[in-house]
């Protein structure tokens, strides 16, 4: 059987991917053949499994030659191998780890960008490179089975929470958010009629595994005719206060033009106020659509995370004193994206505040894997060098295979779990699973 391996990134100094290339200017997207960088690989011998002999690395690029190397881990002296004059732009890395017969026993693969001039690291921060010399190191590590490469994993009873049989959900479950309320949880999700009506339901849990729907109509309906969201009522971003419950949800009167996000108050969670007119607009560019995904409170400031929709989705901020009358940050998008599988933008914006700062989760607008990010403030962000750490081929027994989306960060018996929607085809309704982090 075909054992797989993972590949870990670091850089001297710092634990995160980075690449080299000569001395010049940041590159566009459009292929460069006159710049070129190099790739190290470093190979950890000394834990190295006893029958791997061979290591190979292969680049390949569309219209382009590929560019391969390889090592011998019983004769060669050294414990690196380099790829050189390589054309800056992005390529596919595949690692392989083979026996005396040439027999494939580990592989790895990621997209890796070589750019001119510039080291890349996991966060976007751009560096200068020191006489246009920078480098990439691969510290290869040895694993069993199909386990992902992070810490986090499907739980095997998926799907949590599937349609029903009823109008107002016809096309799936979408944008779970949960709450703890003391006595357990709430959960809030997005149930779909059709392209354009969509209304906020309602499920509860005394241990956040087994979820039960009080009723089976929703909580929050679309406004009447005329109105500004009198197509869509979703909710996106729940905070429950010793006042009260606050709720930002996202709606439209047509899904091909402005989405804005509106405010409804509550009590008890479930009997909802809509404020009459939305309290965020949306605008032009990036954030013609605007979705909201979470909401925290720092110091006395509420902080909303929310996405821009477009062909190039990014994540914004707001902050608001009173929950009701919001500024945008002026640092936006905070957060957008900058890999291969990110695909041309992100999505998301769930933050989780803990003692040692922000985590975000979002996916790439593929709809096929789940990134985090880290921060200090809640503004400026650090993609995690080891994204994405959840990708759809890890759901479990291929329930989420087709497709994965709409992650939440949040905390479940003292354990983060993500929660997210997902199907296994294009014709099948959208349902709704969780992650969980193991140690």
């Amino acid at each position: 059987m075909k054992i797989k391996f993972f590949i870990v990134f670091s850089v001297l100094f710092v634990s995160v991917l980075s690449f080299w290339g000569c001395s010049g200017d940041p590159v566009s997207n459009s292929p460069d053949t006159t710049s070129s960088g190099g790739i190290i690989l470093k190979i950890d011998k000394s834990n190295a499994p006893a029958d791997v002999a061979i290591v190979t690395a292969s680049l390949t690029r569309t219209g382009f030659q590929p560019i391969n190397a390889s090592m011998n881990l019983l004769s060669d002296t050294s414990a690196t191998l380099s790829l050189n004059l390589i054309p800056v732009g992005e390529w596919h890395l595949k690692v392989e780890a083979k026996n005396n017969q040439m027999l494939t026993l580990y592989s790895g693969e990621t997209d890796v960008t070589i750019q001119d001039g510039i080291i890349i690291q996991v966060s976007l921060t751009l560096l200068p490179v020191s006489q246009g010399v920078g480098g990439i190191e691969i510290l290869v590590t040895w694993g069993s089975g199909i386990t992902p490469p992070s810490n986090w994993v499907d739980f095997p009873g998926n799907p949590l929470l599937s349609q029903q049989n009823l109008w107002w959900e016809f096309g799936g479950l979408f944008h779970p958010k949960i709450i703890y309320d003391g006595n357990g949880y709430k959960m809030y999700f997005v149930g779909v009629a059709n392209a354009s009506l969509s209304h906020t339901g309602y499920a509860v849990s005394t241990d956040g595994i087994s979820w039960t729907r009080p009723s089976s109509l929703p909580i929050l309906f679309p406004g009447n005719p005329g109105t500004w969201d009198s197509q869509a009522a979703q909710a996106g971003a729940i905070i429950k206060e010793e006042t009260g419950y606050k709720m930002y949800y996202v709606g439209w009167s047509d899904p091909y033009k402005a989405w804005n996000i509106g405010m409804a108050t509550s009590s008890d969670g479930i009997n909802w106020t809509k404020r009459q007119l939305p309290v965020i607009y949306s605008s032009s560019g990036w954030e013609y659509q605007i979705v909201p995904f979470s909401v925290i409170k720092v110091n006395n400031l509420y902080y909303l995370y929310y996405t821009g929709r477009s062909s190039n989705n990014k994540i914004g901020l707001a902050t608001s004193e009173d929950g009701v009358n919001w500024i945008k940050h002026p640092g936006n998008p905070i957060l957008t994206a900058g890999f291969a599988w990110e695909g041309s933008g992100v999505m998301g914006g769930s933050v989780l505040q803990t003692d040692q700062g922000f985590t975000l989760v979002y996916s790439g607008q593929k709809d096929d894997a789940f990134g985090l990010a880290h921060s200090p403030d809640g503004k400026t962000w650090i993609k995690d060098p080891a994204n994405p750490v959840f990708r759809k081929n890890f759901t479990a027994k291929g329930w989420g295979s087709y497709q994965i989306a709409y992650p939440h960060l949040t905390v479940i018996n003292n354990q983060q779990v993500i929660f997210y929607s997902a199907t296994n085809s294009s014709y099948s309704p959208f349902k709704i699973g969780m992650i969980k982090k193991i140690n």
